[in-house]
């Protein structure tokens, strides 16, 4: 859904903006939605959009997605300095046996480097940090409960404005976890969408597929689009 609203000139104005942008008309919709008294009714303008797995993601995900945050940032990388390499369960379990009980109370920053391999650091630390300024499968934030003897997923995100990587990155965290014998979800519990904006070139984060740049106006693009520069 683009907008909800119950001012017929806010929403000629967004579906103004899509035609403008040359949308498919038959991938726009429009909902009246009647209450009582009338004067509460409100209308809603819904734009269809392809699965988010497109194969650009998927491209990245082969091949590894590079940091594209704040230059400044990568100063603080240091030899030695990546985050834990978590391989097997002996693993997993070694490090949270190291974890303060505070550190449980909130997400803890992961990647999963170029070799699938788990890393993981303080949710204070920066992801390019963490995964010593190298090309990532995945990044995000993650937290962890332990339950009935074992170690489960509670929460995973594709969160890194470091990385961007699309949510096609899921299968190598995936694949990263089941190594470590972490139980998961089918998929990232909350899902990033981030958008290059091909005007003004600002990194956007995409919320309730609304594909419009929050700095210029411009419309964005529906591929992942974040590494303007490529391989």
């Amino acid at each position: 859904m683009v907008i909800e609203t119950g001012d017929k000139a806010e929403l000629r104005a967004h579906l103004r903006r899509l035609q403008e942008a040359r949308v498919d008309e038959s991938m726009i919709r429009i909902d009246t939605l009647c209450r009582r008294p009338v004067q509460q009714s409100t209308y809603q303008l819904s734009r269809f959009v392809p699965n988010p797995s497109h194969e650009s993601g998927n491209e990245q995900r082969r091949t590894g997605y590079r940091y594209v945050g704040p230059a400044d940032l990568k100063t603080l990388i240091r030899p030695g300095g990546e985050g834990h390499s978590v391989r097997s369960p002996t693993d997993f379990d070694e490090w949270a046996s190291l974890r303060e009980a505070e550190e449980w109370a909130e997400p803890f920053t992961f990647v999963v480097d170029g070799t699938g391999t788990l890393r993981l650091a303080s949710r204070r630390s920066e992801h390019v940090t963490c995964a010593g300024g190298k090309k990532v499968l995945s990044a995000g934030e993650i937290s962890f409960q332990h339950e009935s003897g074992k170690w489960t997923v509670a929460e995973v995100s594709n969160q890194s404005t470091g990385y961007c990587p699309d949510g096609s990155s899921w299968p190598a965290v995936a694949e990263a976890l089941d190594r470590v014998g972490v139980s998961r979800p089918s998929g990232f519990t909350h899902e990033v969408v981030f958008r290059r904006c091909s005007s003004c070139q600002q990194i956007n984060i995409v919320r309730e597929a609304d594909f419009v740049c929050a700095f210029c106006n411009e419309v964005l693009p529906q591929d992942w689009n974040v590494d303007r520069l490529g391989p």
